[in-house]
């Protein structure tokens, strides 16, 4: 079983608990391998959840078959882009302050495994996306796990 997968459920399933509004729409939230929006697939309006392109970093604790996993994963708010600096600038900057207060709580991804969830930072509108028609918001997370493995 993957912890990283259940970290990702366990996002997606929280961030669906508590949903948030940007622009006036509810957000949709998905599970993918990037942060990406579809345009024939997805709403205008949405969060992917998705680990980072970076591998997990591994380190054995002690002697024996326990490890520190450290995951990172990526929250990607996705808006429409009306070529302008302004439209929902106020709604992403509220998501990013309601996310960041979410994660900065005690035990905030409910899996057994994590013991430690620090914010990484993220791309705040990302400048290369904006040409693109789409605002591309992300905030980062840093998970620790201690995981045992057999040999």
């Amino acid at each position: 079983m993957s912890v990283l997968n259940d970290i990702l459920d366990a996002v997606v399933t929280d961030h669906k608990a508590h949903p948030l509004k940007v622009g006036g729409q509810c957000l949709k939230v998905v599970k993918r391998k990037l942060p990406k929006k579809e345009e024939r697939v997805d709403e205008h309006y949405q969060v992917t959840i998705s680990g980072a392109e970076e591998a997990d970093q591994v380190t054995r604790i002690a002697f024996g078959s326990r490890f520190r996993v450290t995951y990172t994963v990526e929250m990607t708010l996705i808006t429409p882009n009306d070529r302008d600096q302004i439209t929902n600038l106020a709604d992403i900057a509220n998501w990013r302050e309601q996310v960041r207060a979410r994660y900065m709580k005690p035990n905030p991804i409910a899996v057994s495994a994590v013991k430690r969830v620090e914010i990484a930072g993220g791309v705040f509108l990302d400048r290369g996306d904006l040409s693109e028609g789409f605002d591309y918001d992300q905030i980062i997370l840093t998970i620790w796990t201690f995981e045992d493995r057999s040999t």
